[in-house]
């Protein structure tokens, strides 16, 4: 299957910058559209959507900070790095107060610094996309719970009804023709599918659709759909707690998310000492760690670990180099690895192979 690349909108009026970076970011596979002017790049985006916007701080007519705050209401999803130049770090930092994603120095030395950053953007909008999803199936899951405990208190009460009158009926009428008797076991056998169907439906944990009848209609498809754990087994999985490590906190949350989906209960920390803190005090059965961190990053972090718990497995993650990071991570003793972005089957069989 072809994978869409991320299409980038370059804001700059220089026209040479606007130049290098389409050769650039076209040899690097993004597919680019250039404008020189902050209502142009406002007009396109009404026309076509774009993953991530390039945008210089200083522009002739509207400033990169308003071209900003406007992508942020007009597009939220769309990503932004400010292109800026070392006299305008005070508006640069301003910038990111404002929804920036990052900033850039037009001086930029290495051409993988830029694409690094860009990756950064793109996969924290795919997390983002990702950890909306989630919570748009966590709503959904939650109305079919609803829907169906109150099905099971409305229904289940008439049946049960019913499945005793048929009992009084046997009971009082001994000398029943055998095809009455017959109906009856009929009647029950259907009763106790109802019954069954309802109690599956409370059960769902992740729903199957499919169409039903010509199109029209969907329906859940309760024989395929992934059921809740048994009691025995989900109070064993709350028991495991998941120390999560990463400097973005959008995908902190995100990978919390999937933990508590998984059934186990999910600490977070934002840097390498704060994650040594948590690792020493709780009882950890599983870390899951960024490489690429500011200060402590997940190699050292892993290494400190492993030296004070080397039983508690590490899972490495990370969205750049990902070959030789993977690599590297088996090399200096890593249990799991997984390249952002990862999905939620992914992590999960990661999660319950190492726990």
């Amino acid at each position: 299957m072809n994978v869409k690349p991320a299409k980038i909108l370059v804001v700059d009026d220089e026209q040479i910058v606007r130049i290098n970076l389409e050769k650039l970011l076209t040899k690097l596979g993004y597919e680019v559209v250039t404008t020189d002017s902050g209502e142009r790049a406002l007009e396109l985006l009404k026309e076509q959507e774009f993953n991530l916007a390039l945008v210089d701080l200083v522009l002739q007519g509207m400033d990169g900070l308003e071209l900003l705050e406007r992508i942020k209401r007009k597009s939220p999803e769309t990503i932004v790095i400010i292109l800026t130049g070392y006299g305008s770090m005070k508006s640069a930092i301003e910038a990111l107060r404002k929804g920036a994603f990052d900033y850039i120095l037009k001086t930029y030395d290495e051409d993988d610094e830029m694409n690094f950053r860009i990756m950064r953007g793109l996969e924290r909008q795919s997390f983002g996309r990702q950890l909306k999803q989630q919570l748009l199936e966590k709503e959904r899951l939650k109305a079919i719970t609803e829907l169906a405990v109150t099905c099971n208190d409305q229904i289940n009460s008439p049946l049960g009804v019913i499945l005793g009158n048929i009992e009084l009926l046997k009971i009082n009428m001994p000398a029943m023709s055998e095809s009455i008797r017959h109906t009856f076991e009929v009647i029950e056998m259907e009763i106790r599918k109802i019954e069954e169907i309802m109690s599956s439906l409370t059960r769902i944990a992740k729903p199957v659709i499919r169409e039903y009848g010509l199109g029209k209609y969907t329906m859940i498809d309760i024989s395929k759909s992934e059921m809740k754990k048994t009691s025995a087994r989900a109070a064993a999985a709350k028991d495991k707690k998941v120390l999560l490590v990463d400097d973005d906190n959008l995908m902190v949350d995100l990978m919390a998310n999937m933990i508590e989906e998984i059934g186990c209960k999910p600490l977070v920390a934002y840097e390498g000492n704060q994650a040594l803190e948590l690792f020493r005090k709780e009882n950890v059965q599983l870390v899951v760690s960024d490489i690429n961190m500011p200060g402590m990053n997940g190699i050292d972090l892993m290494e400190k670990m492993k030296a004070e718990k080397p039983k508690v497995p590490v899972m490495l993650i990370t969205g750049f180099g990902k070959e030789d990071a993977a690599q590297v991570a088996r090399a200096k003793g890593a249990d799991g690895f997984l390249g952002k972005p990862f999905n939620f089957a992914d992590f999960r069989d990661m999660v319950e192979r190492l726990t």
